[in-house]
């Protein structure tokens, strides 16, 4: 979609610089290698002026996402995290709306949506980085449309995960021990109680939505933070007695 040689040519230096810091980062086990760290502004602005994108095009779309995202990792390496959480955040929620409008346009009266994401995200109120993500805008959205949200949280008892990153990991860490009382991402909901209820062999659908109500109206006695904050945060728990990591591929 490059107008032009030199803004191919543009394009593919910087695509090749990106590949050499992934490079540097997976050697060096630095986060701070990749392009995303290491680009200028000026970069971009050299990016923008070799394609002359008309607003709205392909290319445009494509260095506008690129901008933004850099913006974000800049913010984060800079210890300005909360700030960078929230425009990733709020990016994600502009991705939803485009590809929920798009459903809309090729006729869908009211497209239906799956939102699978880490439980991070799709926490309703403030997740553990303090920013309100993508699991609370969707609810309050449906509505707006005559729709409606179900909430569920994935819970595996035991098992091993993929904790495998790029960065600061060895090849163990594809296969590494699962605990979700130790995981940090659990670690603001009481699951000790929802995992003593579950099955030890098959999956079992817990309903929080009646607790909810209980606790809210006075009818639920000695719940502590964590016990509510897993009763307002989802609609239902689905514990899977088993699980193992899936493969990574690099």
């Amino acid at each position: 979609i490059a107008p032009s040689a030199g803004a191919r040519d543009v394009a593919a230096q910087f695509a090749g610089a990106s590949s050499k810091g992934d490079s540097a980062m997976l050697k060096t086990g630095n986060p701070t290698a990749v392009w995303m760290v290491t680009s200028t502004d000026a970069d971009v602005a050299r990016l923008r002026a070799a394609f002359s994108s008309k607003p709205g095009s392909e290319a445009d779309e494509i260095i506008r996402e690129l901008a933004t995202s850099r913006q974000i990792y800049r913010m984060f390496n800079g210890g300005t995290n909360y700030e960078s959480n929230q425009m990733r955040d709020d990016l994600m929620k502009r991705h939803f709306l485009d590809a929920y409008t798009a459903a809309k346009a090729r006729g869908e009266v009211m497209p239906k949506v799956i939102v699978k994401l880490g439980a991070n995200h799709v926490f309703r109120g403030p997740s553990t980085t303090s920013s309100y993500e993508i699991g609370s805008f969707v609810p309050e959205f449906a509505l707006t449309t005559g729709g409606q949200s179900f909430g569920i949280l994935v819970v595996v008892a035991k098992g091993t995960w993929n904790a495998y990153r790029p960065f600061g990991s060895d090849e163990s860490d594809k296969t590494q021990r699962y605990d979700p009382l130790t995981t940090s991402e659990y670690a603001v909901f009481d699951l000790k109680s929802i995992l003593g209820a579950a099955g030890a062999s098959n999956w079992t659908l817990i309903d929080l939505r009646p607790a909810r109500a209980m606790a809210a109206n006075g009818r639920l006695k000695g719940l502590d933070s964590k016990a509510r904050r897993l009763l307002n945060s989802f609609d239902a728990v689905v514990v899977v007695p088993e699980g193992h990591a899936s493969v990574y591929f690099r």
